[in-house]
């Protein structure tokens, strides 16, 4: 039970697997939230390192820790934690991300005063740790339509969405058939119920760092193709064929810097139209993909050596 009187105004829920060094400064930056009354929910997807021992040294009655009982995924612990949750509001914060000072006590505000709104996003910035010194970027959104979530089909960080827990049932919570991608498929969900509110606020810190992270390529680009089928029918509605077969060409991309040849002929086979701009379309994809890949890498140089 938590010690509130009433329900709390938000429950955060963390799902973590083998994260022991990292989210101590996660709850941390809740428990320094300034007048917020939130209950912490950390789902441990069976942990093999003292993940455990670290939540259950900090001296907090609002803190909740669960142990899965084999490792079954984010989605499936984000599920899990949701339903231990006492608050109107969710927020599903990753375990390696940290929560900026004062953008909690916005947000809900917002939804105190507009009643109407039934999930939000916001600003995030991302940290590349290096050796000696760190890097910050702050990626600054803005108010996005239905359209063009599904023209991206990637819109946030999963820690920035909060929604009313209500709402989250009623979606049918985190779909676990994908092995990734669930950040976008809730967000799609959203959009299309009632449009998912943009609060203009540095919400979190997105920590990129060397260890393991929740998605792997392979399991990004099922992802990807899972989420296509999915919501083939409104991308034709909402888009037409063309951007379609865009989305087709990007999926068989991630295919193909993965050397898997087998997926990436099969994604290239669903692309209806053989048009000389989708080939363009196809190289100019590639070319990207390769700037980006060599942009990061001296980047990681970088900030390393540095």
């Amino acid at each position: 039970m938590n010690q509130f009187s009433s329900a709390p105004e938000i429950s955060i829920i963390i799902p973590t697997y083998n994260r022991a060094e990292m989210i101590k400064d996660t709850i941390n930056s809740i428990l320094n939230q300034n007048d917020c009354t939130s209950e912490i929910i950390v789902i441990d997807d069976c942990s093999t390192d003292n993940t455990g021992e670290i939540i259950k040294l900090i001296d907090n009655q609002n803190i909740y820790y669960y142990k899965l009982q084999s490792n079954s995924g984010s989605q499936v612990a984000r599920n899990f934690g949701s339903e231990k949750a006492n608050a109107d509001l969710l927020l599903f914060l990753d375990s390696d991300d940290i929560l900026l000072p004062g953008s909690l006590r916005f947000r809900i505000d917002y939804f105190q005063s507009h009643p109407e709104c039934e999930s939000s996003y916001s600003d995030y910035e991302v940290c590349f740790k290096g050796v000696n010194k760190d890097y910050k970027k702050i990626v600054t959104l803005r108010k996005l339509s239905y359209r063009e979530v599904l023209t991206e089909l990637a819109v946030v960080p999963t820690s920035v969405l909060i929604i009313r827990s209500k709402i989250f049932n009623e979606i049918g919570k985190f779909d676990i058939k994908l092995p990734a991608c669930h950040d976008d498929d809730i967000y799609i969900q959203c959009f299309k119920r009632n449009g998912c509110h943009y609060i203009s606020t540095l919400a979190i810190k997105f920590i990129n760092h060397p260890g393991q992270r929740v998605g792997t390529s392979i399991n990004l680009a099922n992802g990807k193709t899972l989420l296509l089928k999915k919501y083939k029918n409104e991308i034709l509605e909402e888009l037409g064929k063309s951007y379609l077969s865009k989305h087709y060409i990007t999926n068989s991309i991630d295919y193909l810097f993965i050397n898997n040849f087998e997926k990436f002929k099969e994604s290239w086979f669903n692309i209806n139209s053989k048009s000389i701009f989708l080939y363009s379309y196809f190289i100019l994809e590639i070319t990207k993909r390769i700037a980006f890949i060599l942009g990061r890498n001296i980047r990681s140089i970088i900030y390393r050596i540095n």
